[in-house]
């Protein structure tokens, strides 16, 4: 029942992103939908796996299994690309982070559809190879994108590196249960410190992406009053040299020279 809460959780994100991409319509977010939403539908998958009475499935349920850690590579992608278009925006000046997170993209693209099909096909002893090998070089990357995020002048850039530090934190515990406590005995999925993590992570986002938008339509409201400034400034200087050139010629007319002078 409480994974069920925890689903629920992270499908309620979900209101706030979709309220941001009617204002906004940003590309970013609609990454960032596909991540909840495939988040989701990766951990519901994982509740039933893992579900109640050691892992007895329903009938039919079972088939979706294989697809278990393709769809949770399908979900990490799209965080991925979100991160890739979004951060960028808030600060241009990270080459290096664009670099890094593109290189950690094309892995899961190239990686997640041959982990999929090794696993349905039950050839699980190359597909936990292939994941130990693209997980270790994913992580070391990862780890270099959070300090660059976390040493970032920008507030709601550390926040992302934050978010993503909750992430990294929730699976190595639930990969240290996963190796350590194949019995279940202390935890019965491993999953859970990661949904924990997960939660965390979208809330900060979520407060991330609501300050981005706080700011960035106060940049649009001033740079509408500058421009309002702007043309009325040009409406008003026209009308200046006008009543001017209008004095001037009067007193030329007067013969006051020194008045119009």
């Amino acid at each position: 029942m409480v994974w069920w809460i925890c689903v629920g959780i992270i499908l309620g994100f979900l209101f706030p992103a979709v309220n941001l991409l009617g204002r906004q319509n940003k590309e970013y977010l609609s990454f960032y939908i596909l991540y909840i939403i495939s988040t989701a539908i990766f951990y519901s998958i994982v509740n039933l796996k893992y579900g109640a009475n050691d892992q007895t499935y329903s009938t039919g349920i079972e088939s979706v299994f294989p697809l278990e850690r393709g769809l949770n590579m399908l979900s990490i992608t799209f965080y991925m690309i979100f991160l890739r278009v979004f951060i960028p925006k808030v600060d241009p000046s990270l080459l290096t982070f664009k670099k890094l997170i593109s290189l950690n993209i094309i892995m899961m693209v190239l990686f997640c559809p041959i982990m999929t099909i090794l696993d349905i096909n039950s050839q699980f002893d190359i597909s936990n190879i292939i994941l130990l090998v693209t997980g270790l070089i994913a992580q070391i990357i990862t780890v270099f994108i959070i300090i660059i995020l976390l040493r970032s002048s920008f507030l709601i850039t550390n926040l992302m590196g934050w978010g993503f530090l909750a992430i990294v934190i929730g699976n190595f515990i639930g990969m240290t249960f996963y190796v350590y406590d194949t019995n279940h005995t202390i935890i019965s999925n491993p999953h859970q410190p990661v949904v924990i993590a997960v939660i965390i992570e979208l809330a900060i986002f979520n407060y991330a992406l609501s300050s981005y938008n706080s700011i960035e339509r106060i940049n649009l409201i001033e740079e509408k009053l500058d421009l309002e400034k702007s043309a009325l400034a040009a409406q008003m200087n026209p009308h200046f040299i006008f009543n001017c050139l209008n004095s001037i010629q009067h007193f030329i007319m007067k013969n006051d020279k020194e008045s119009a002078m």
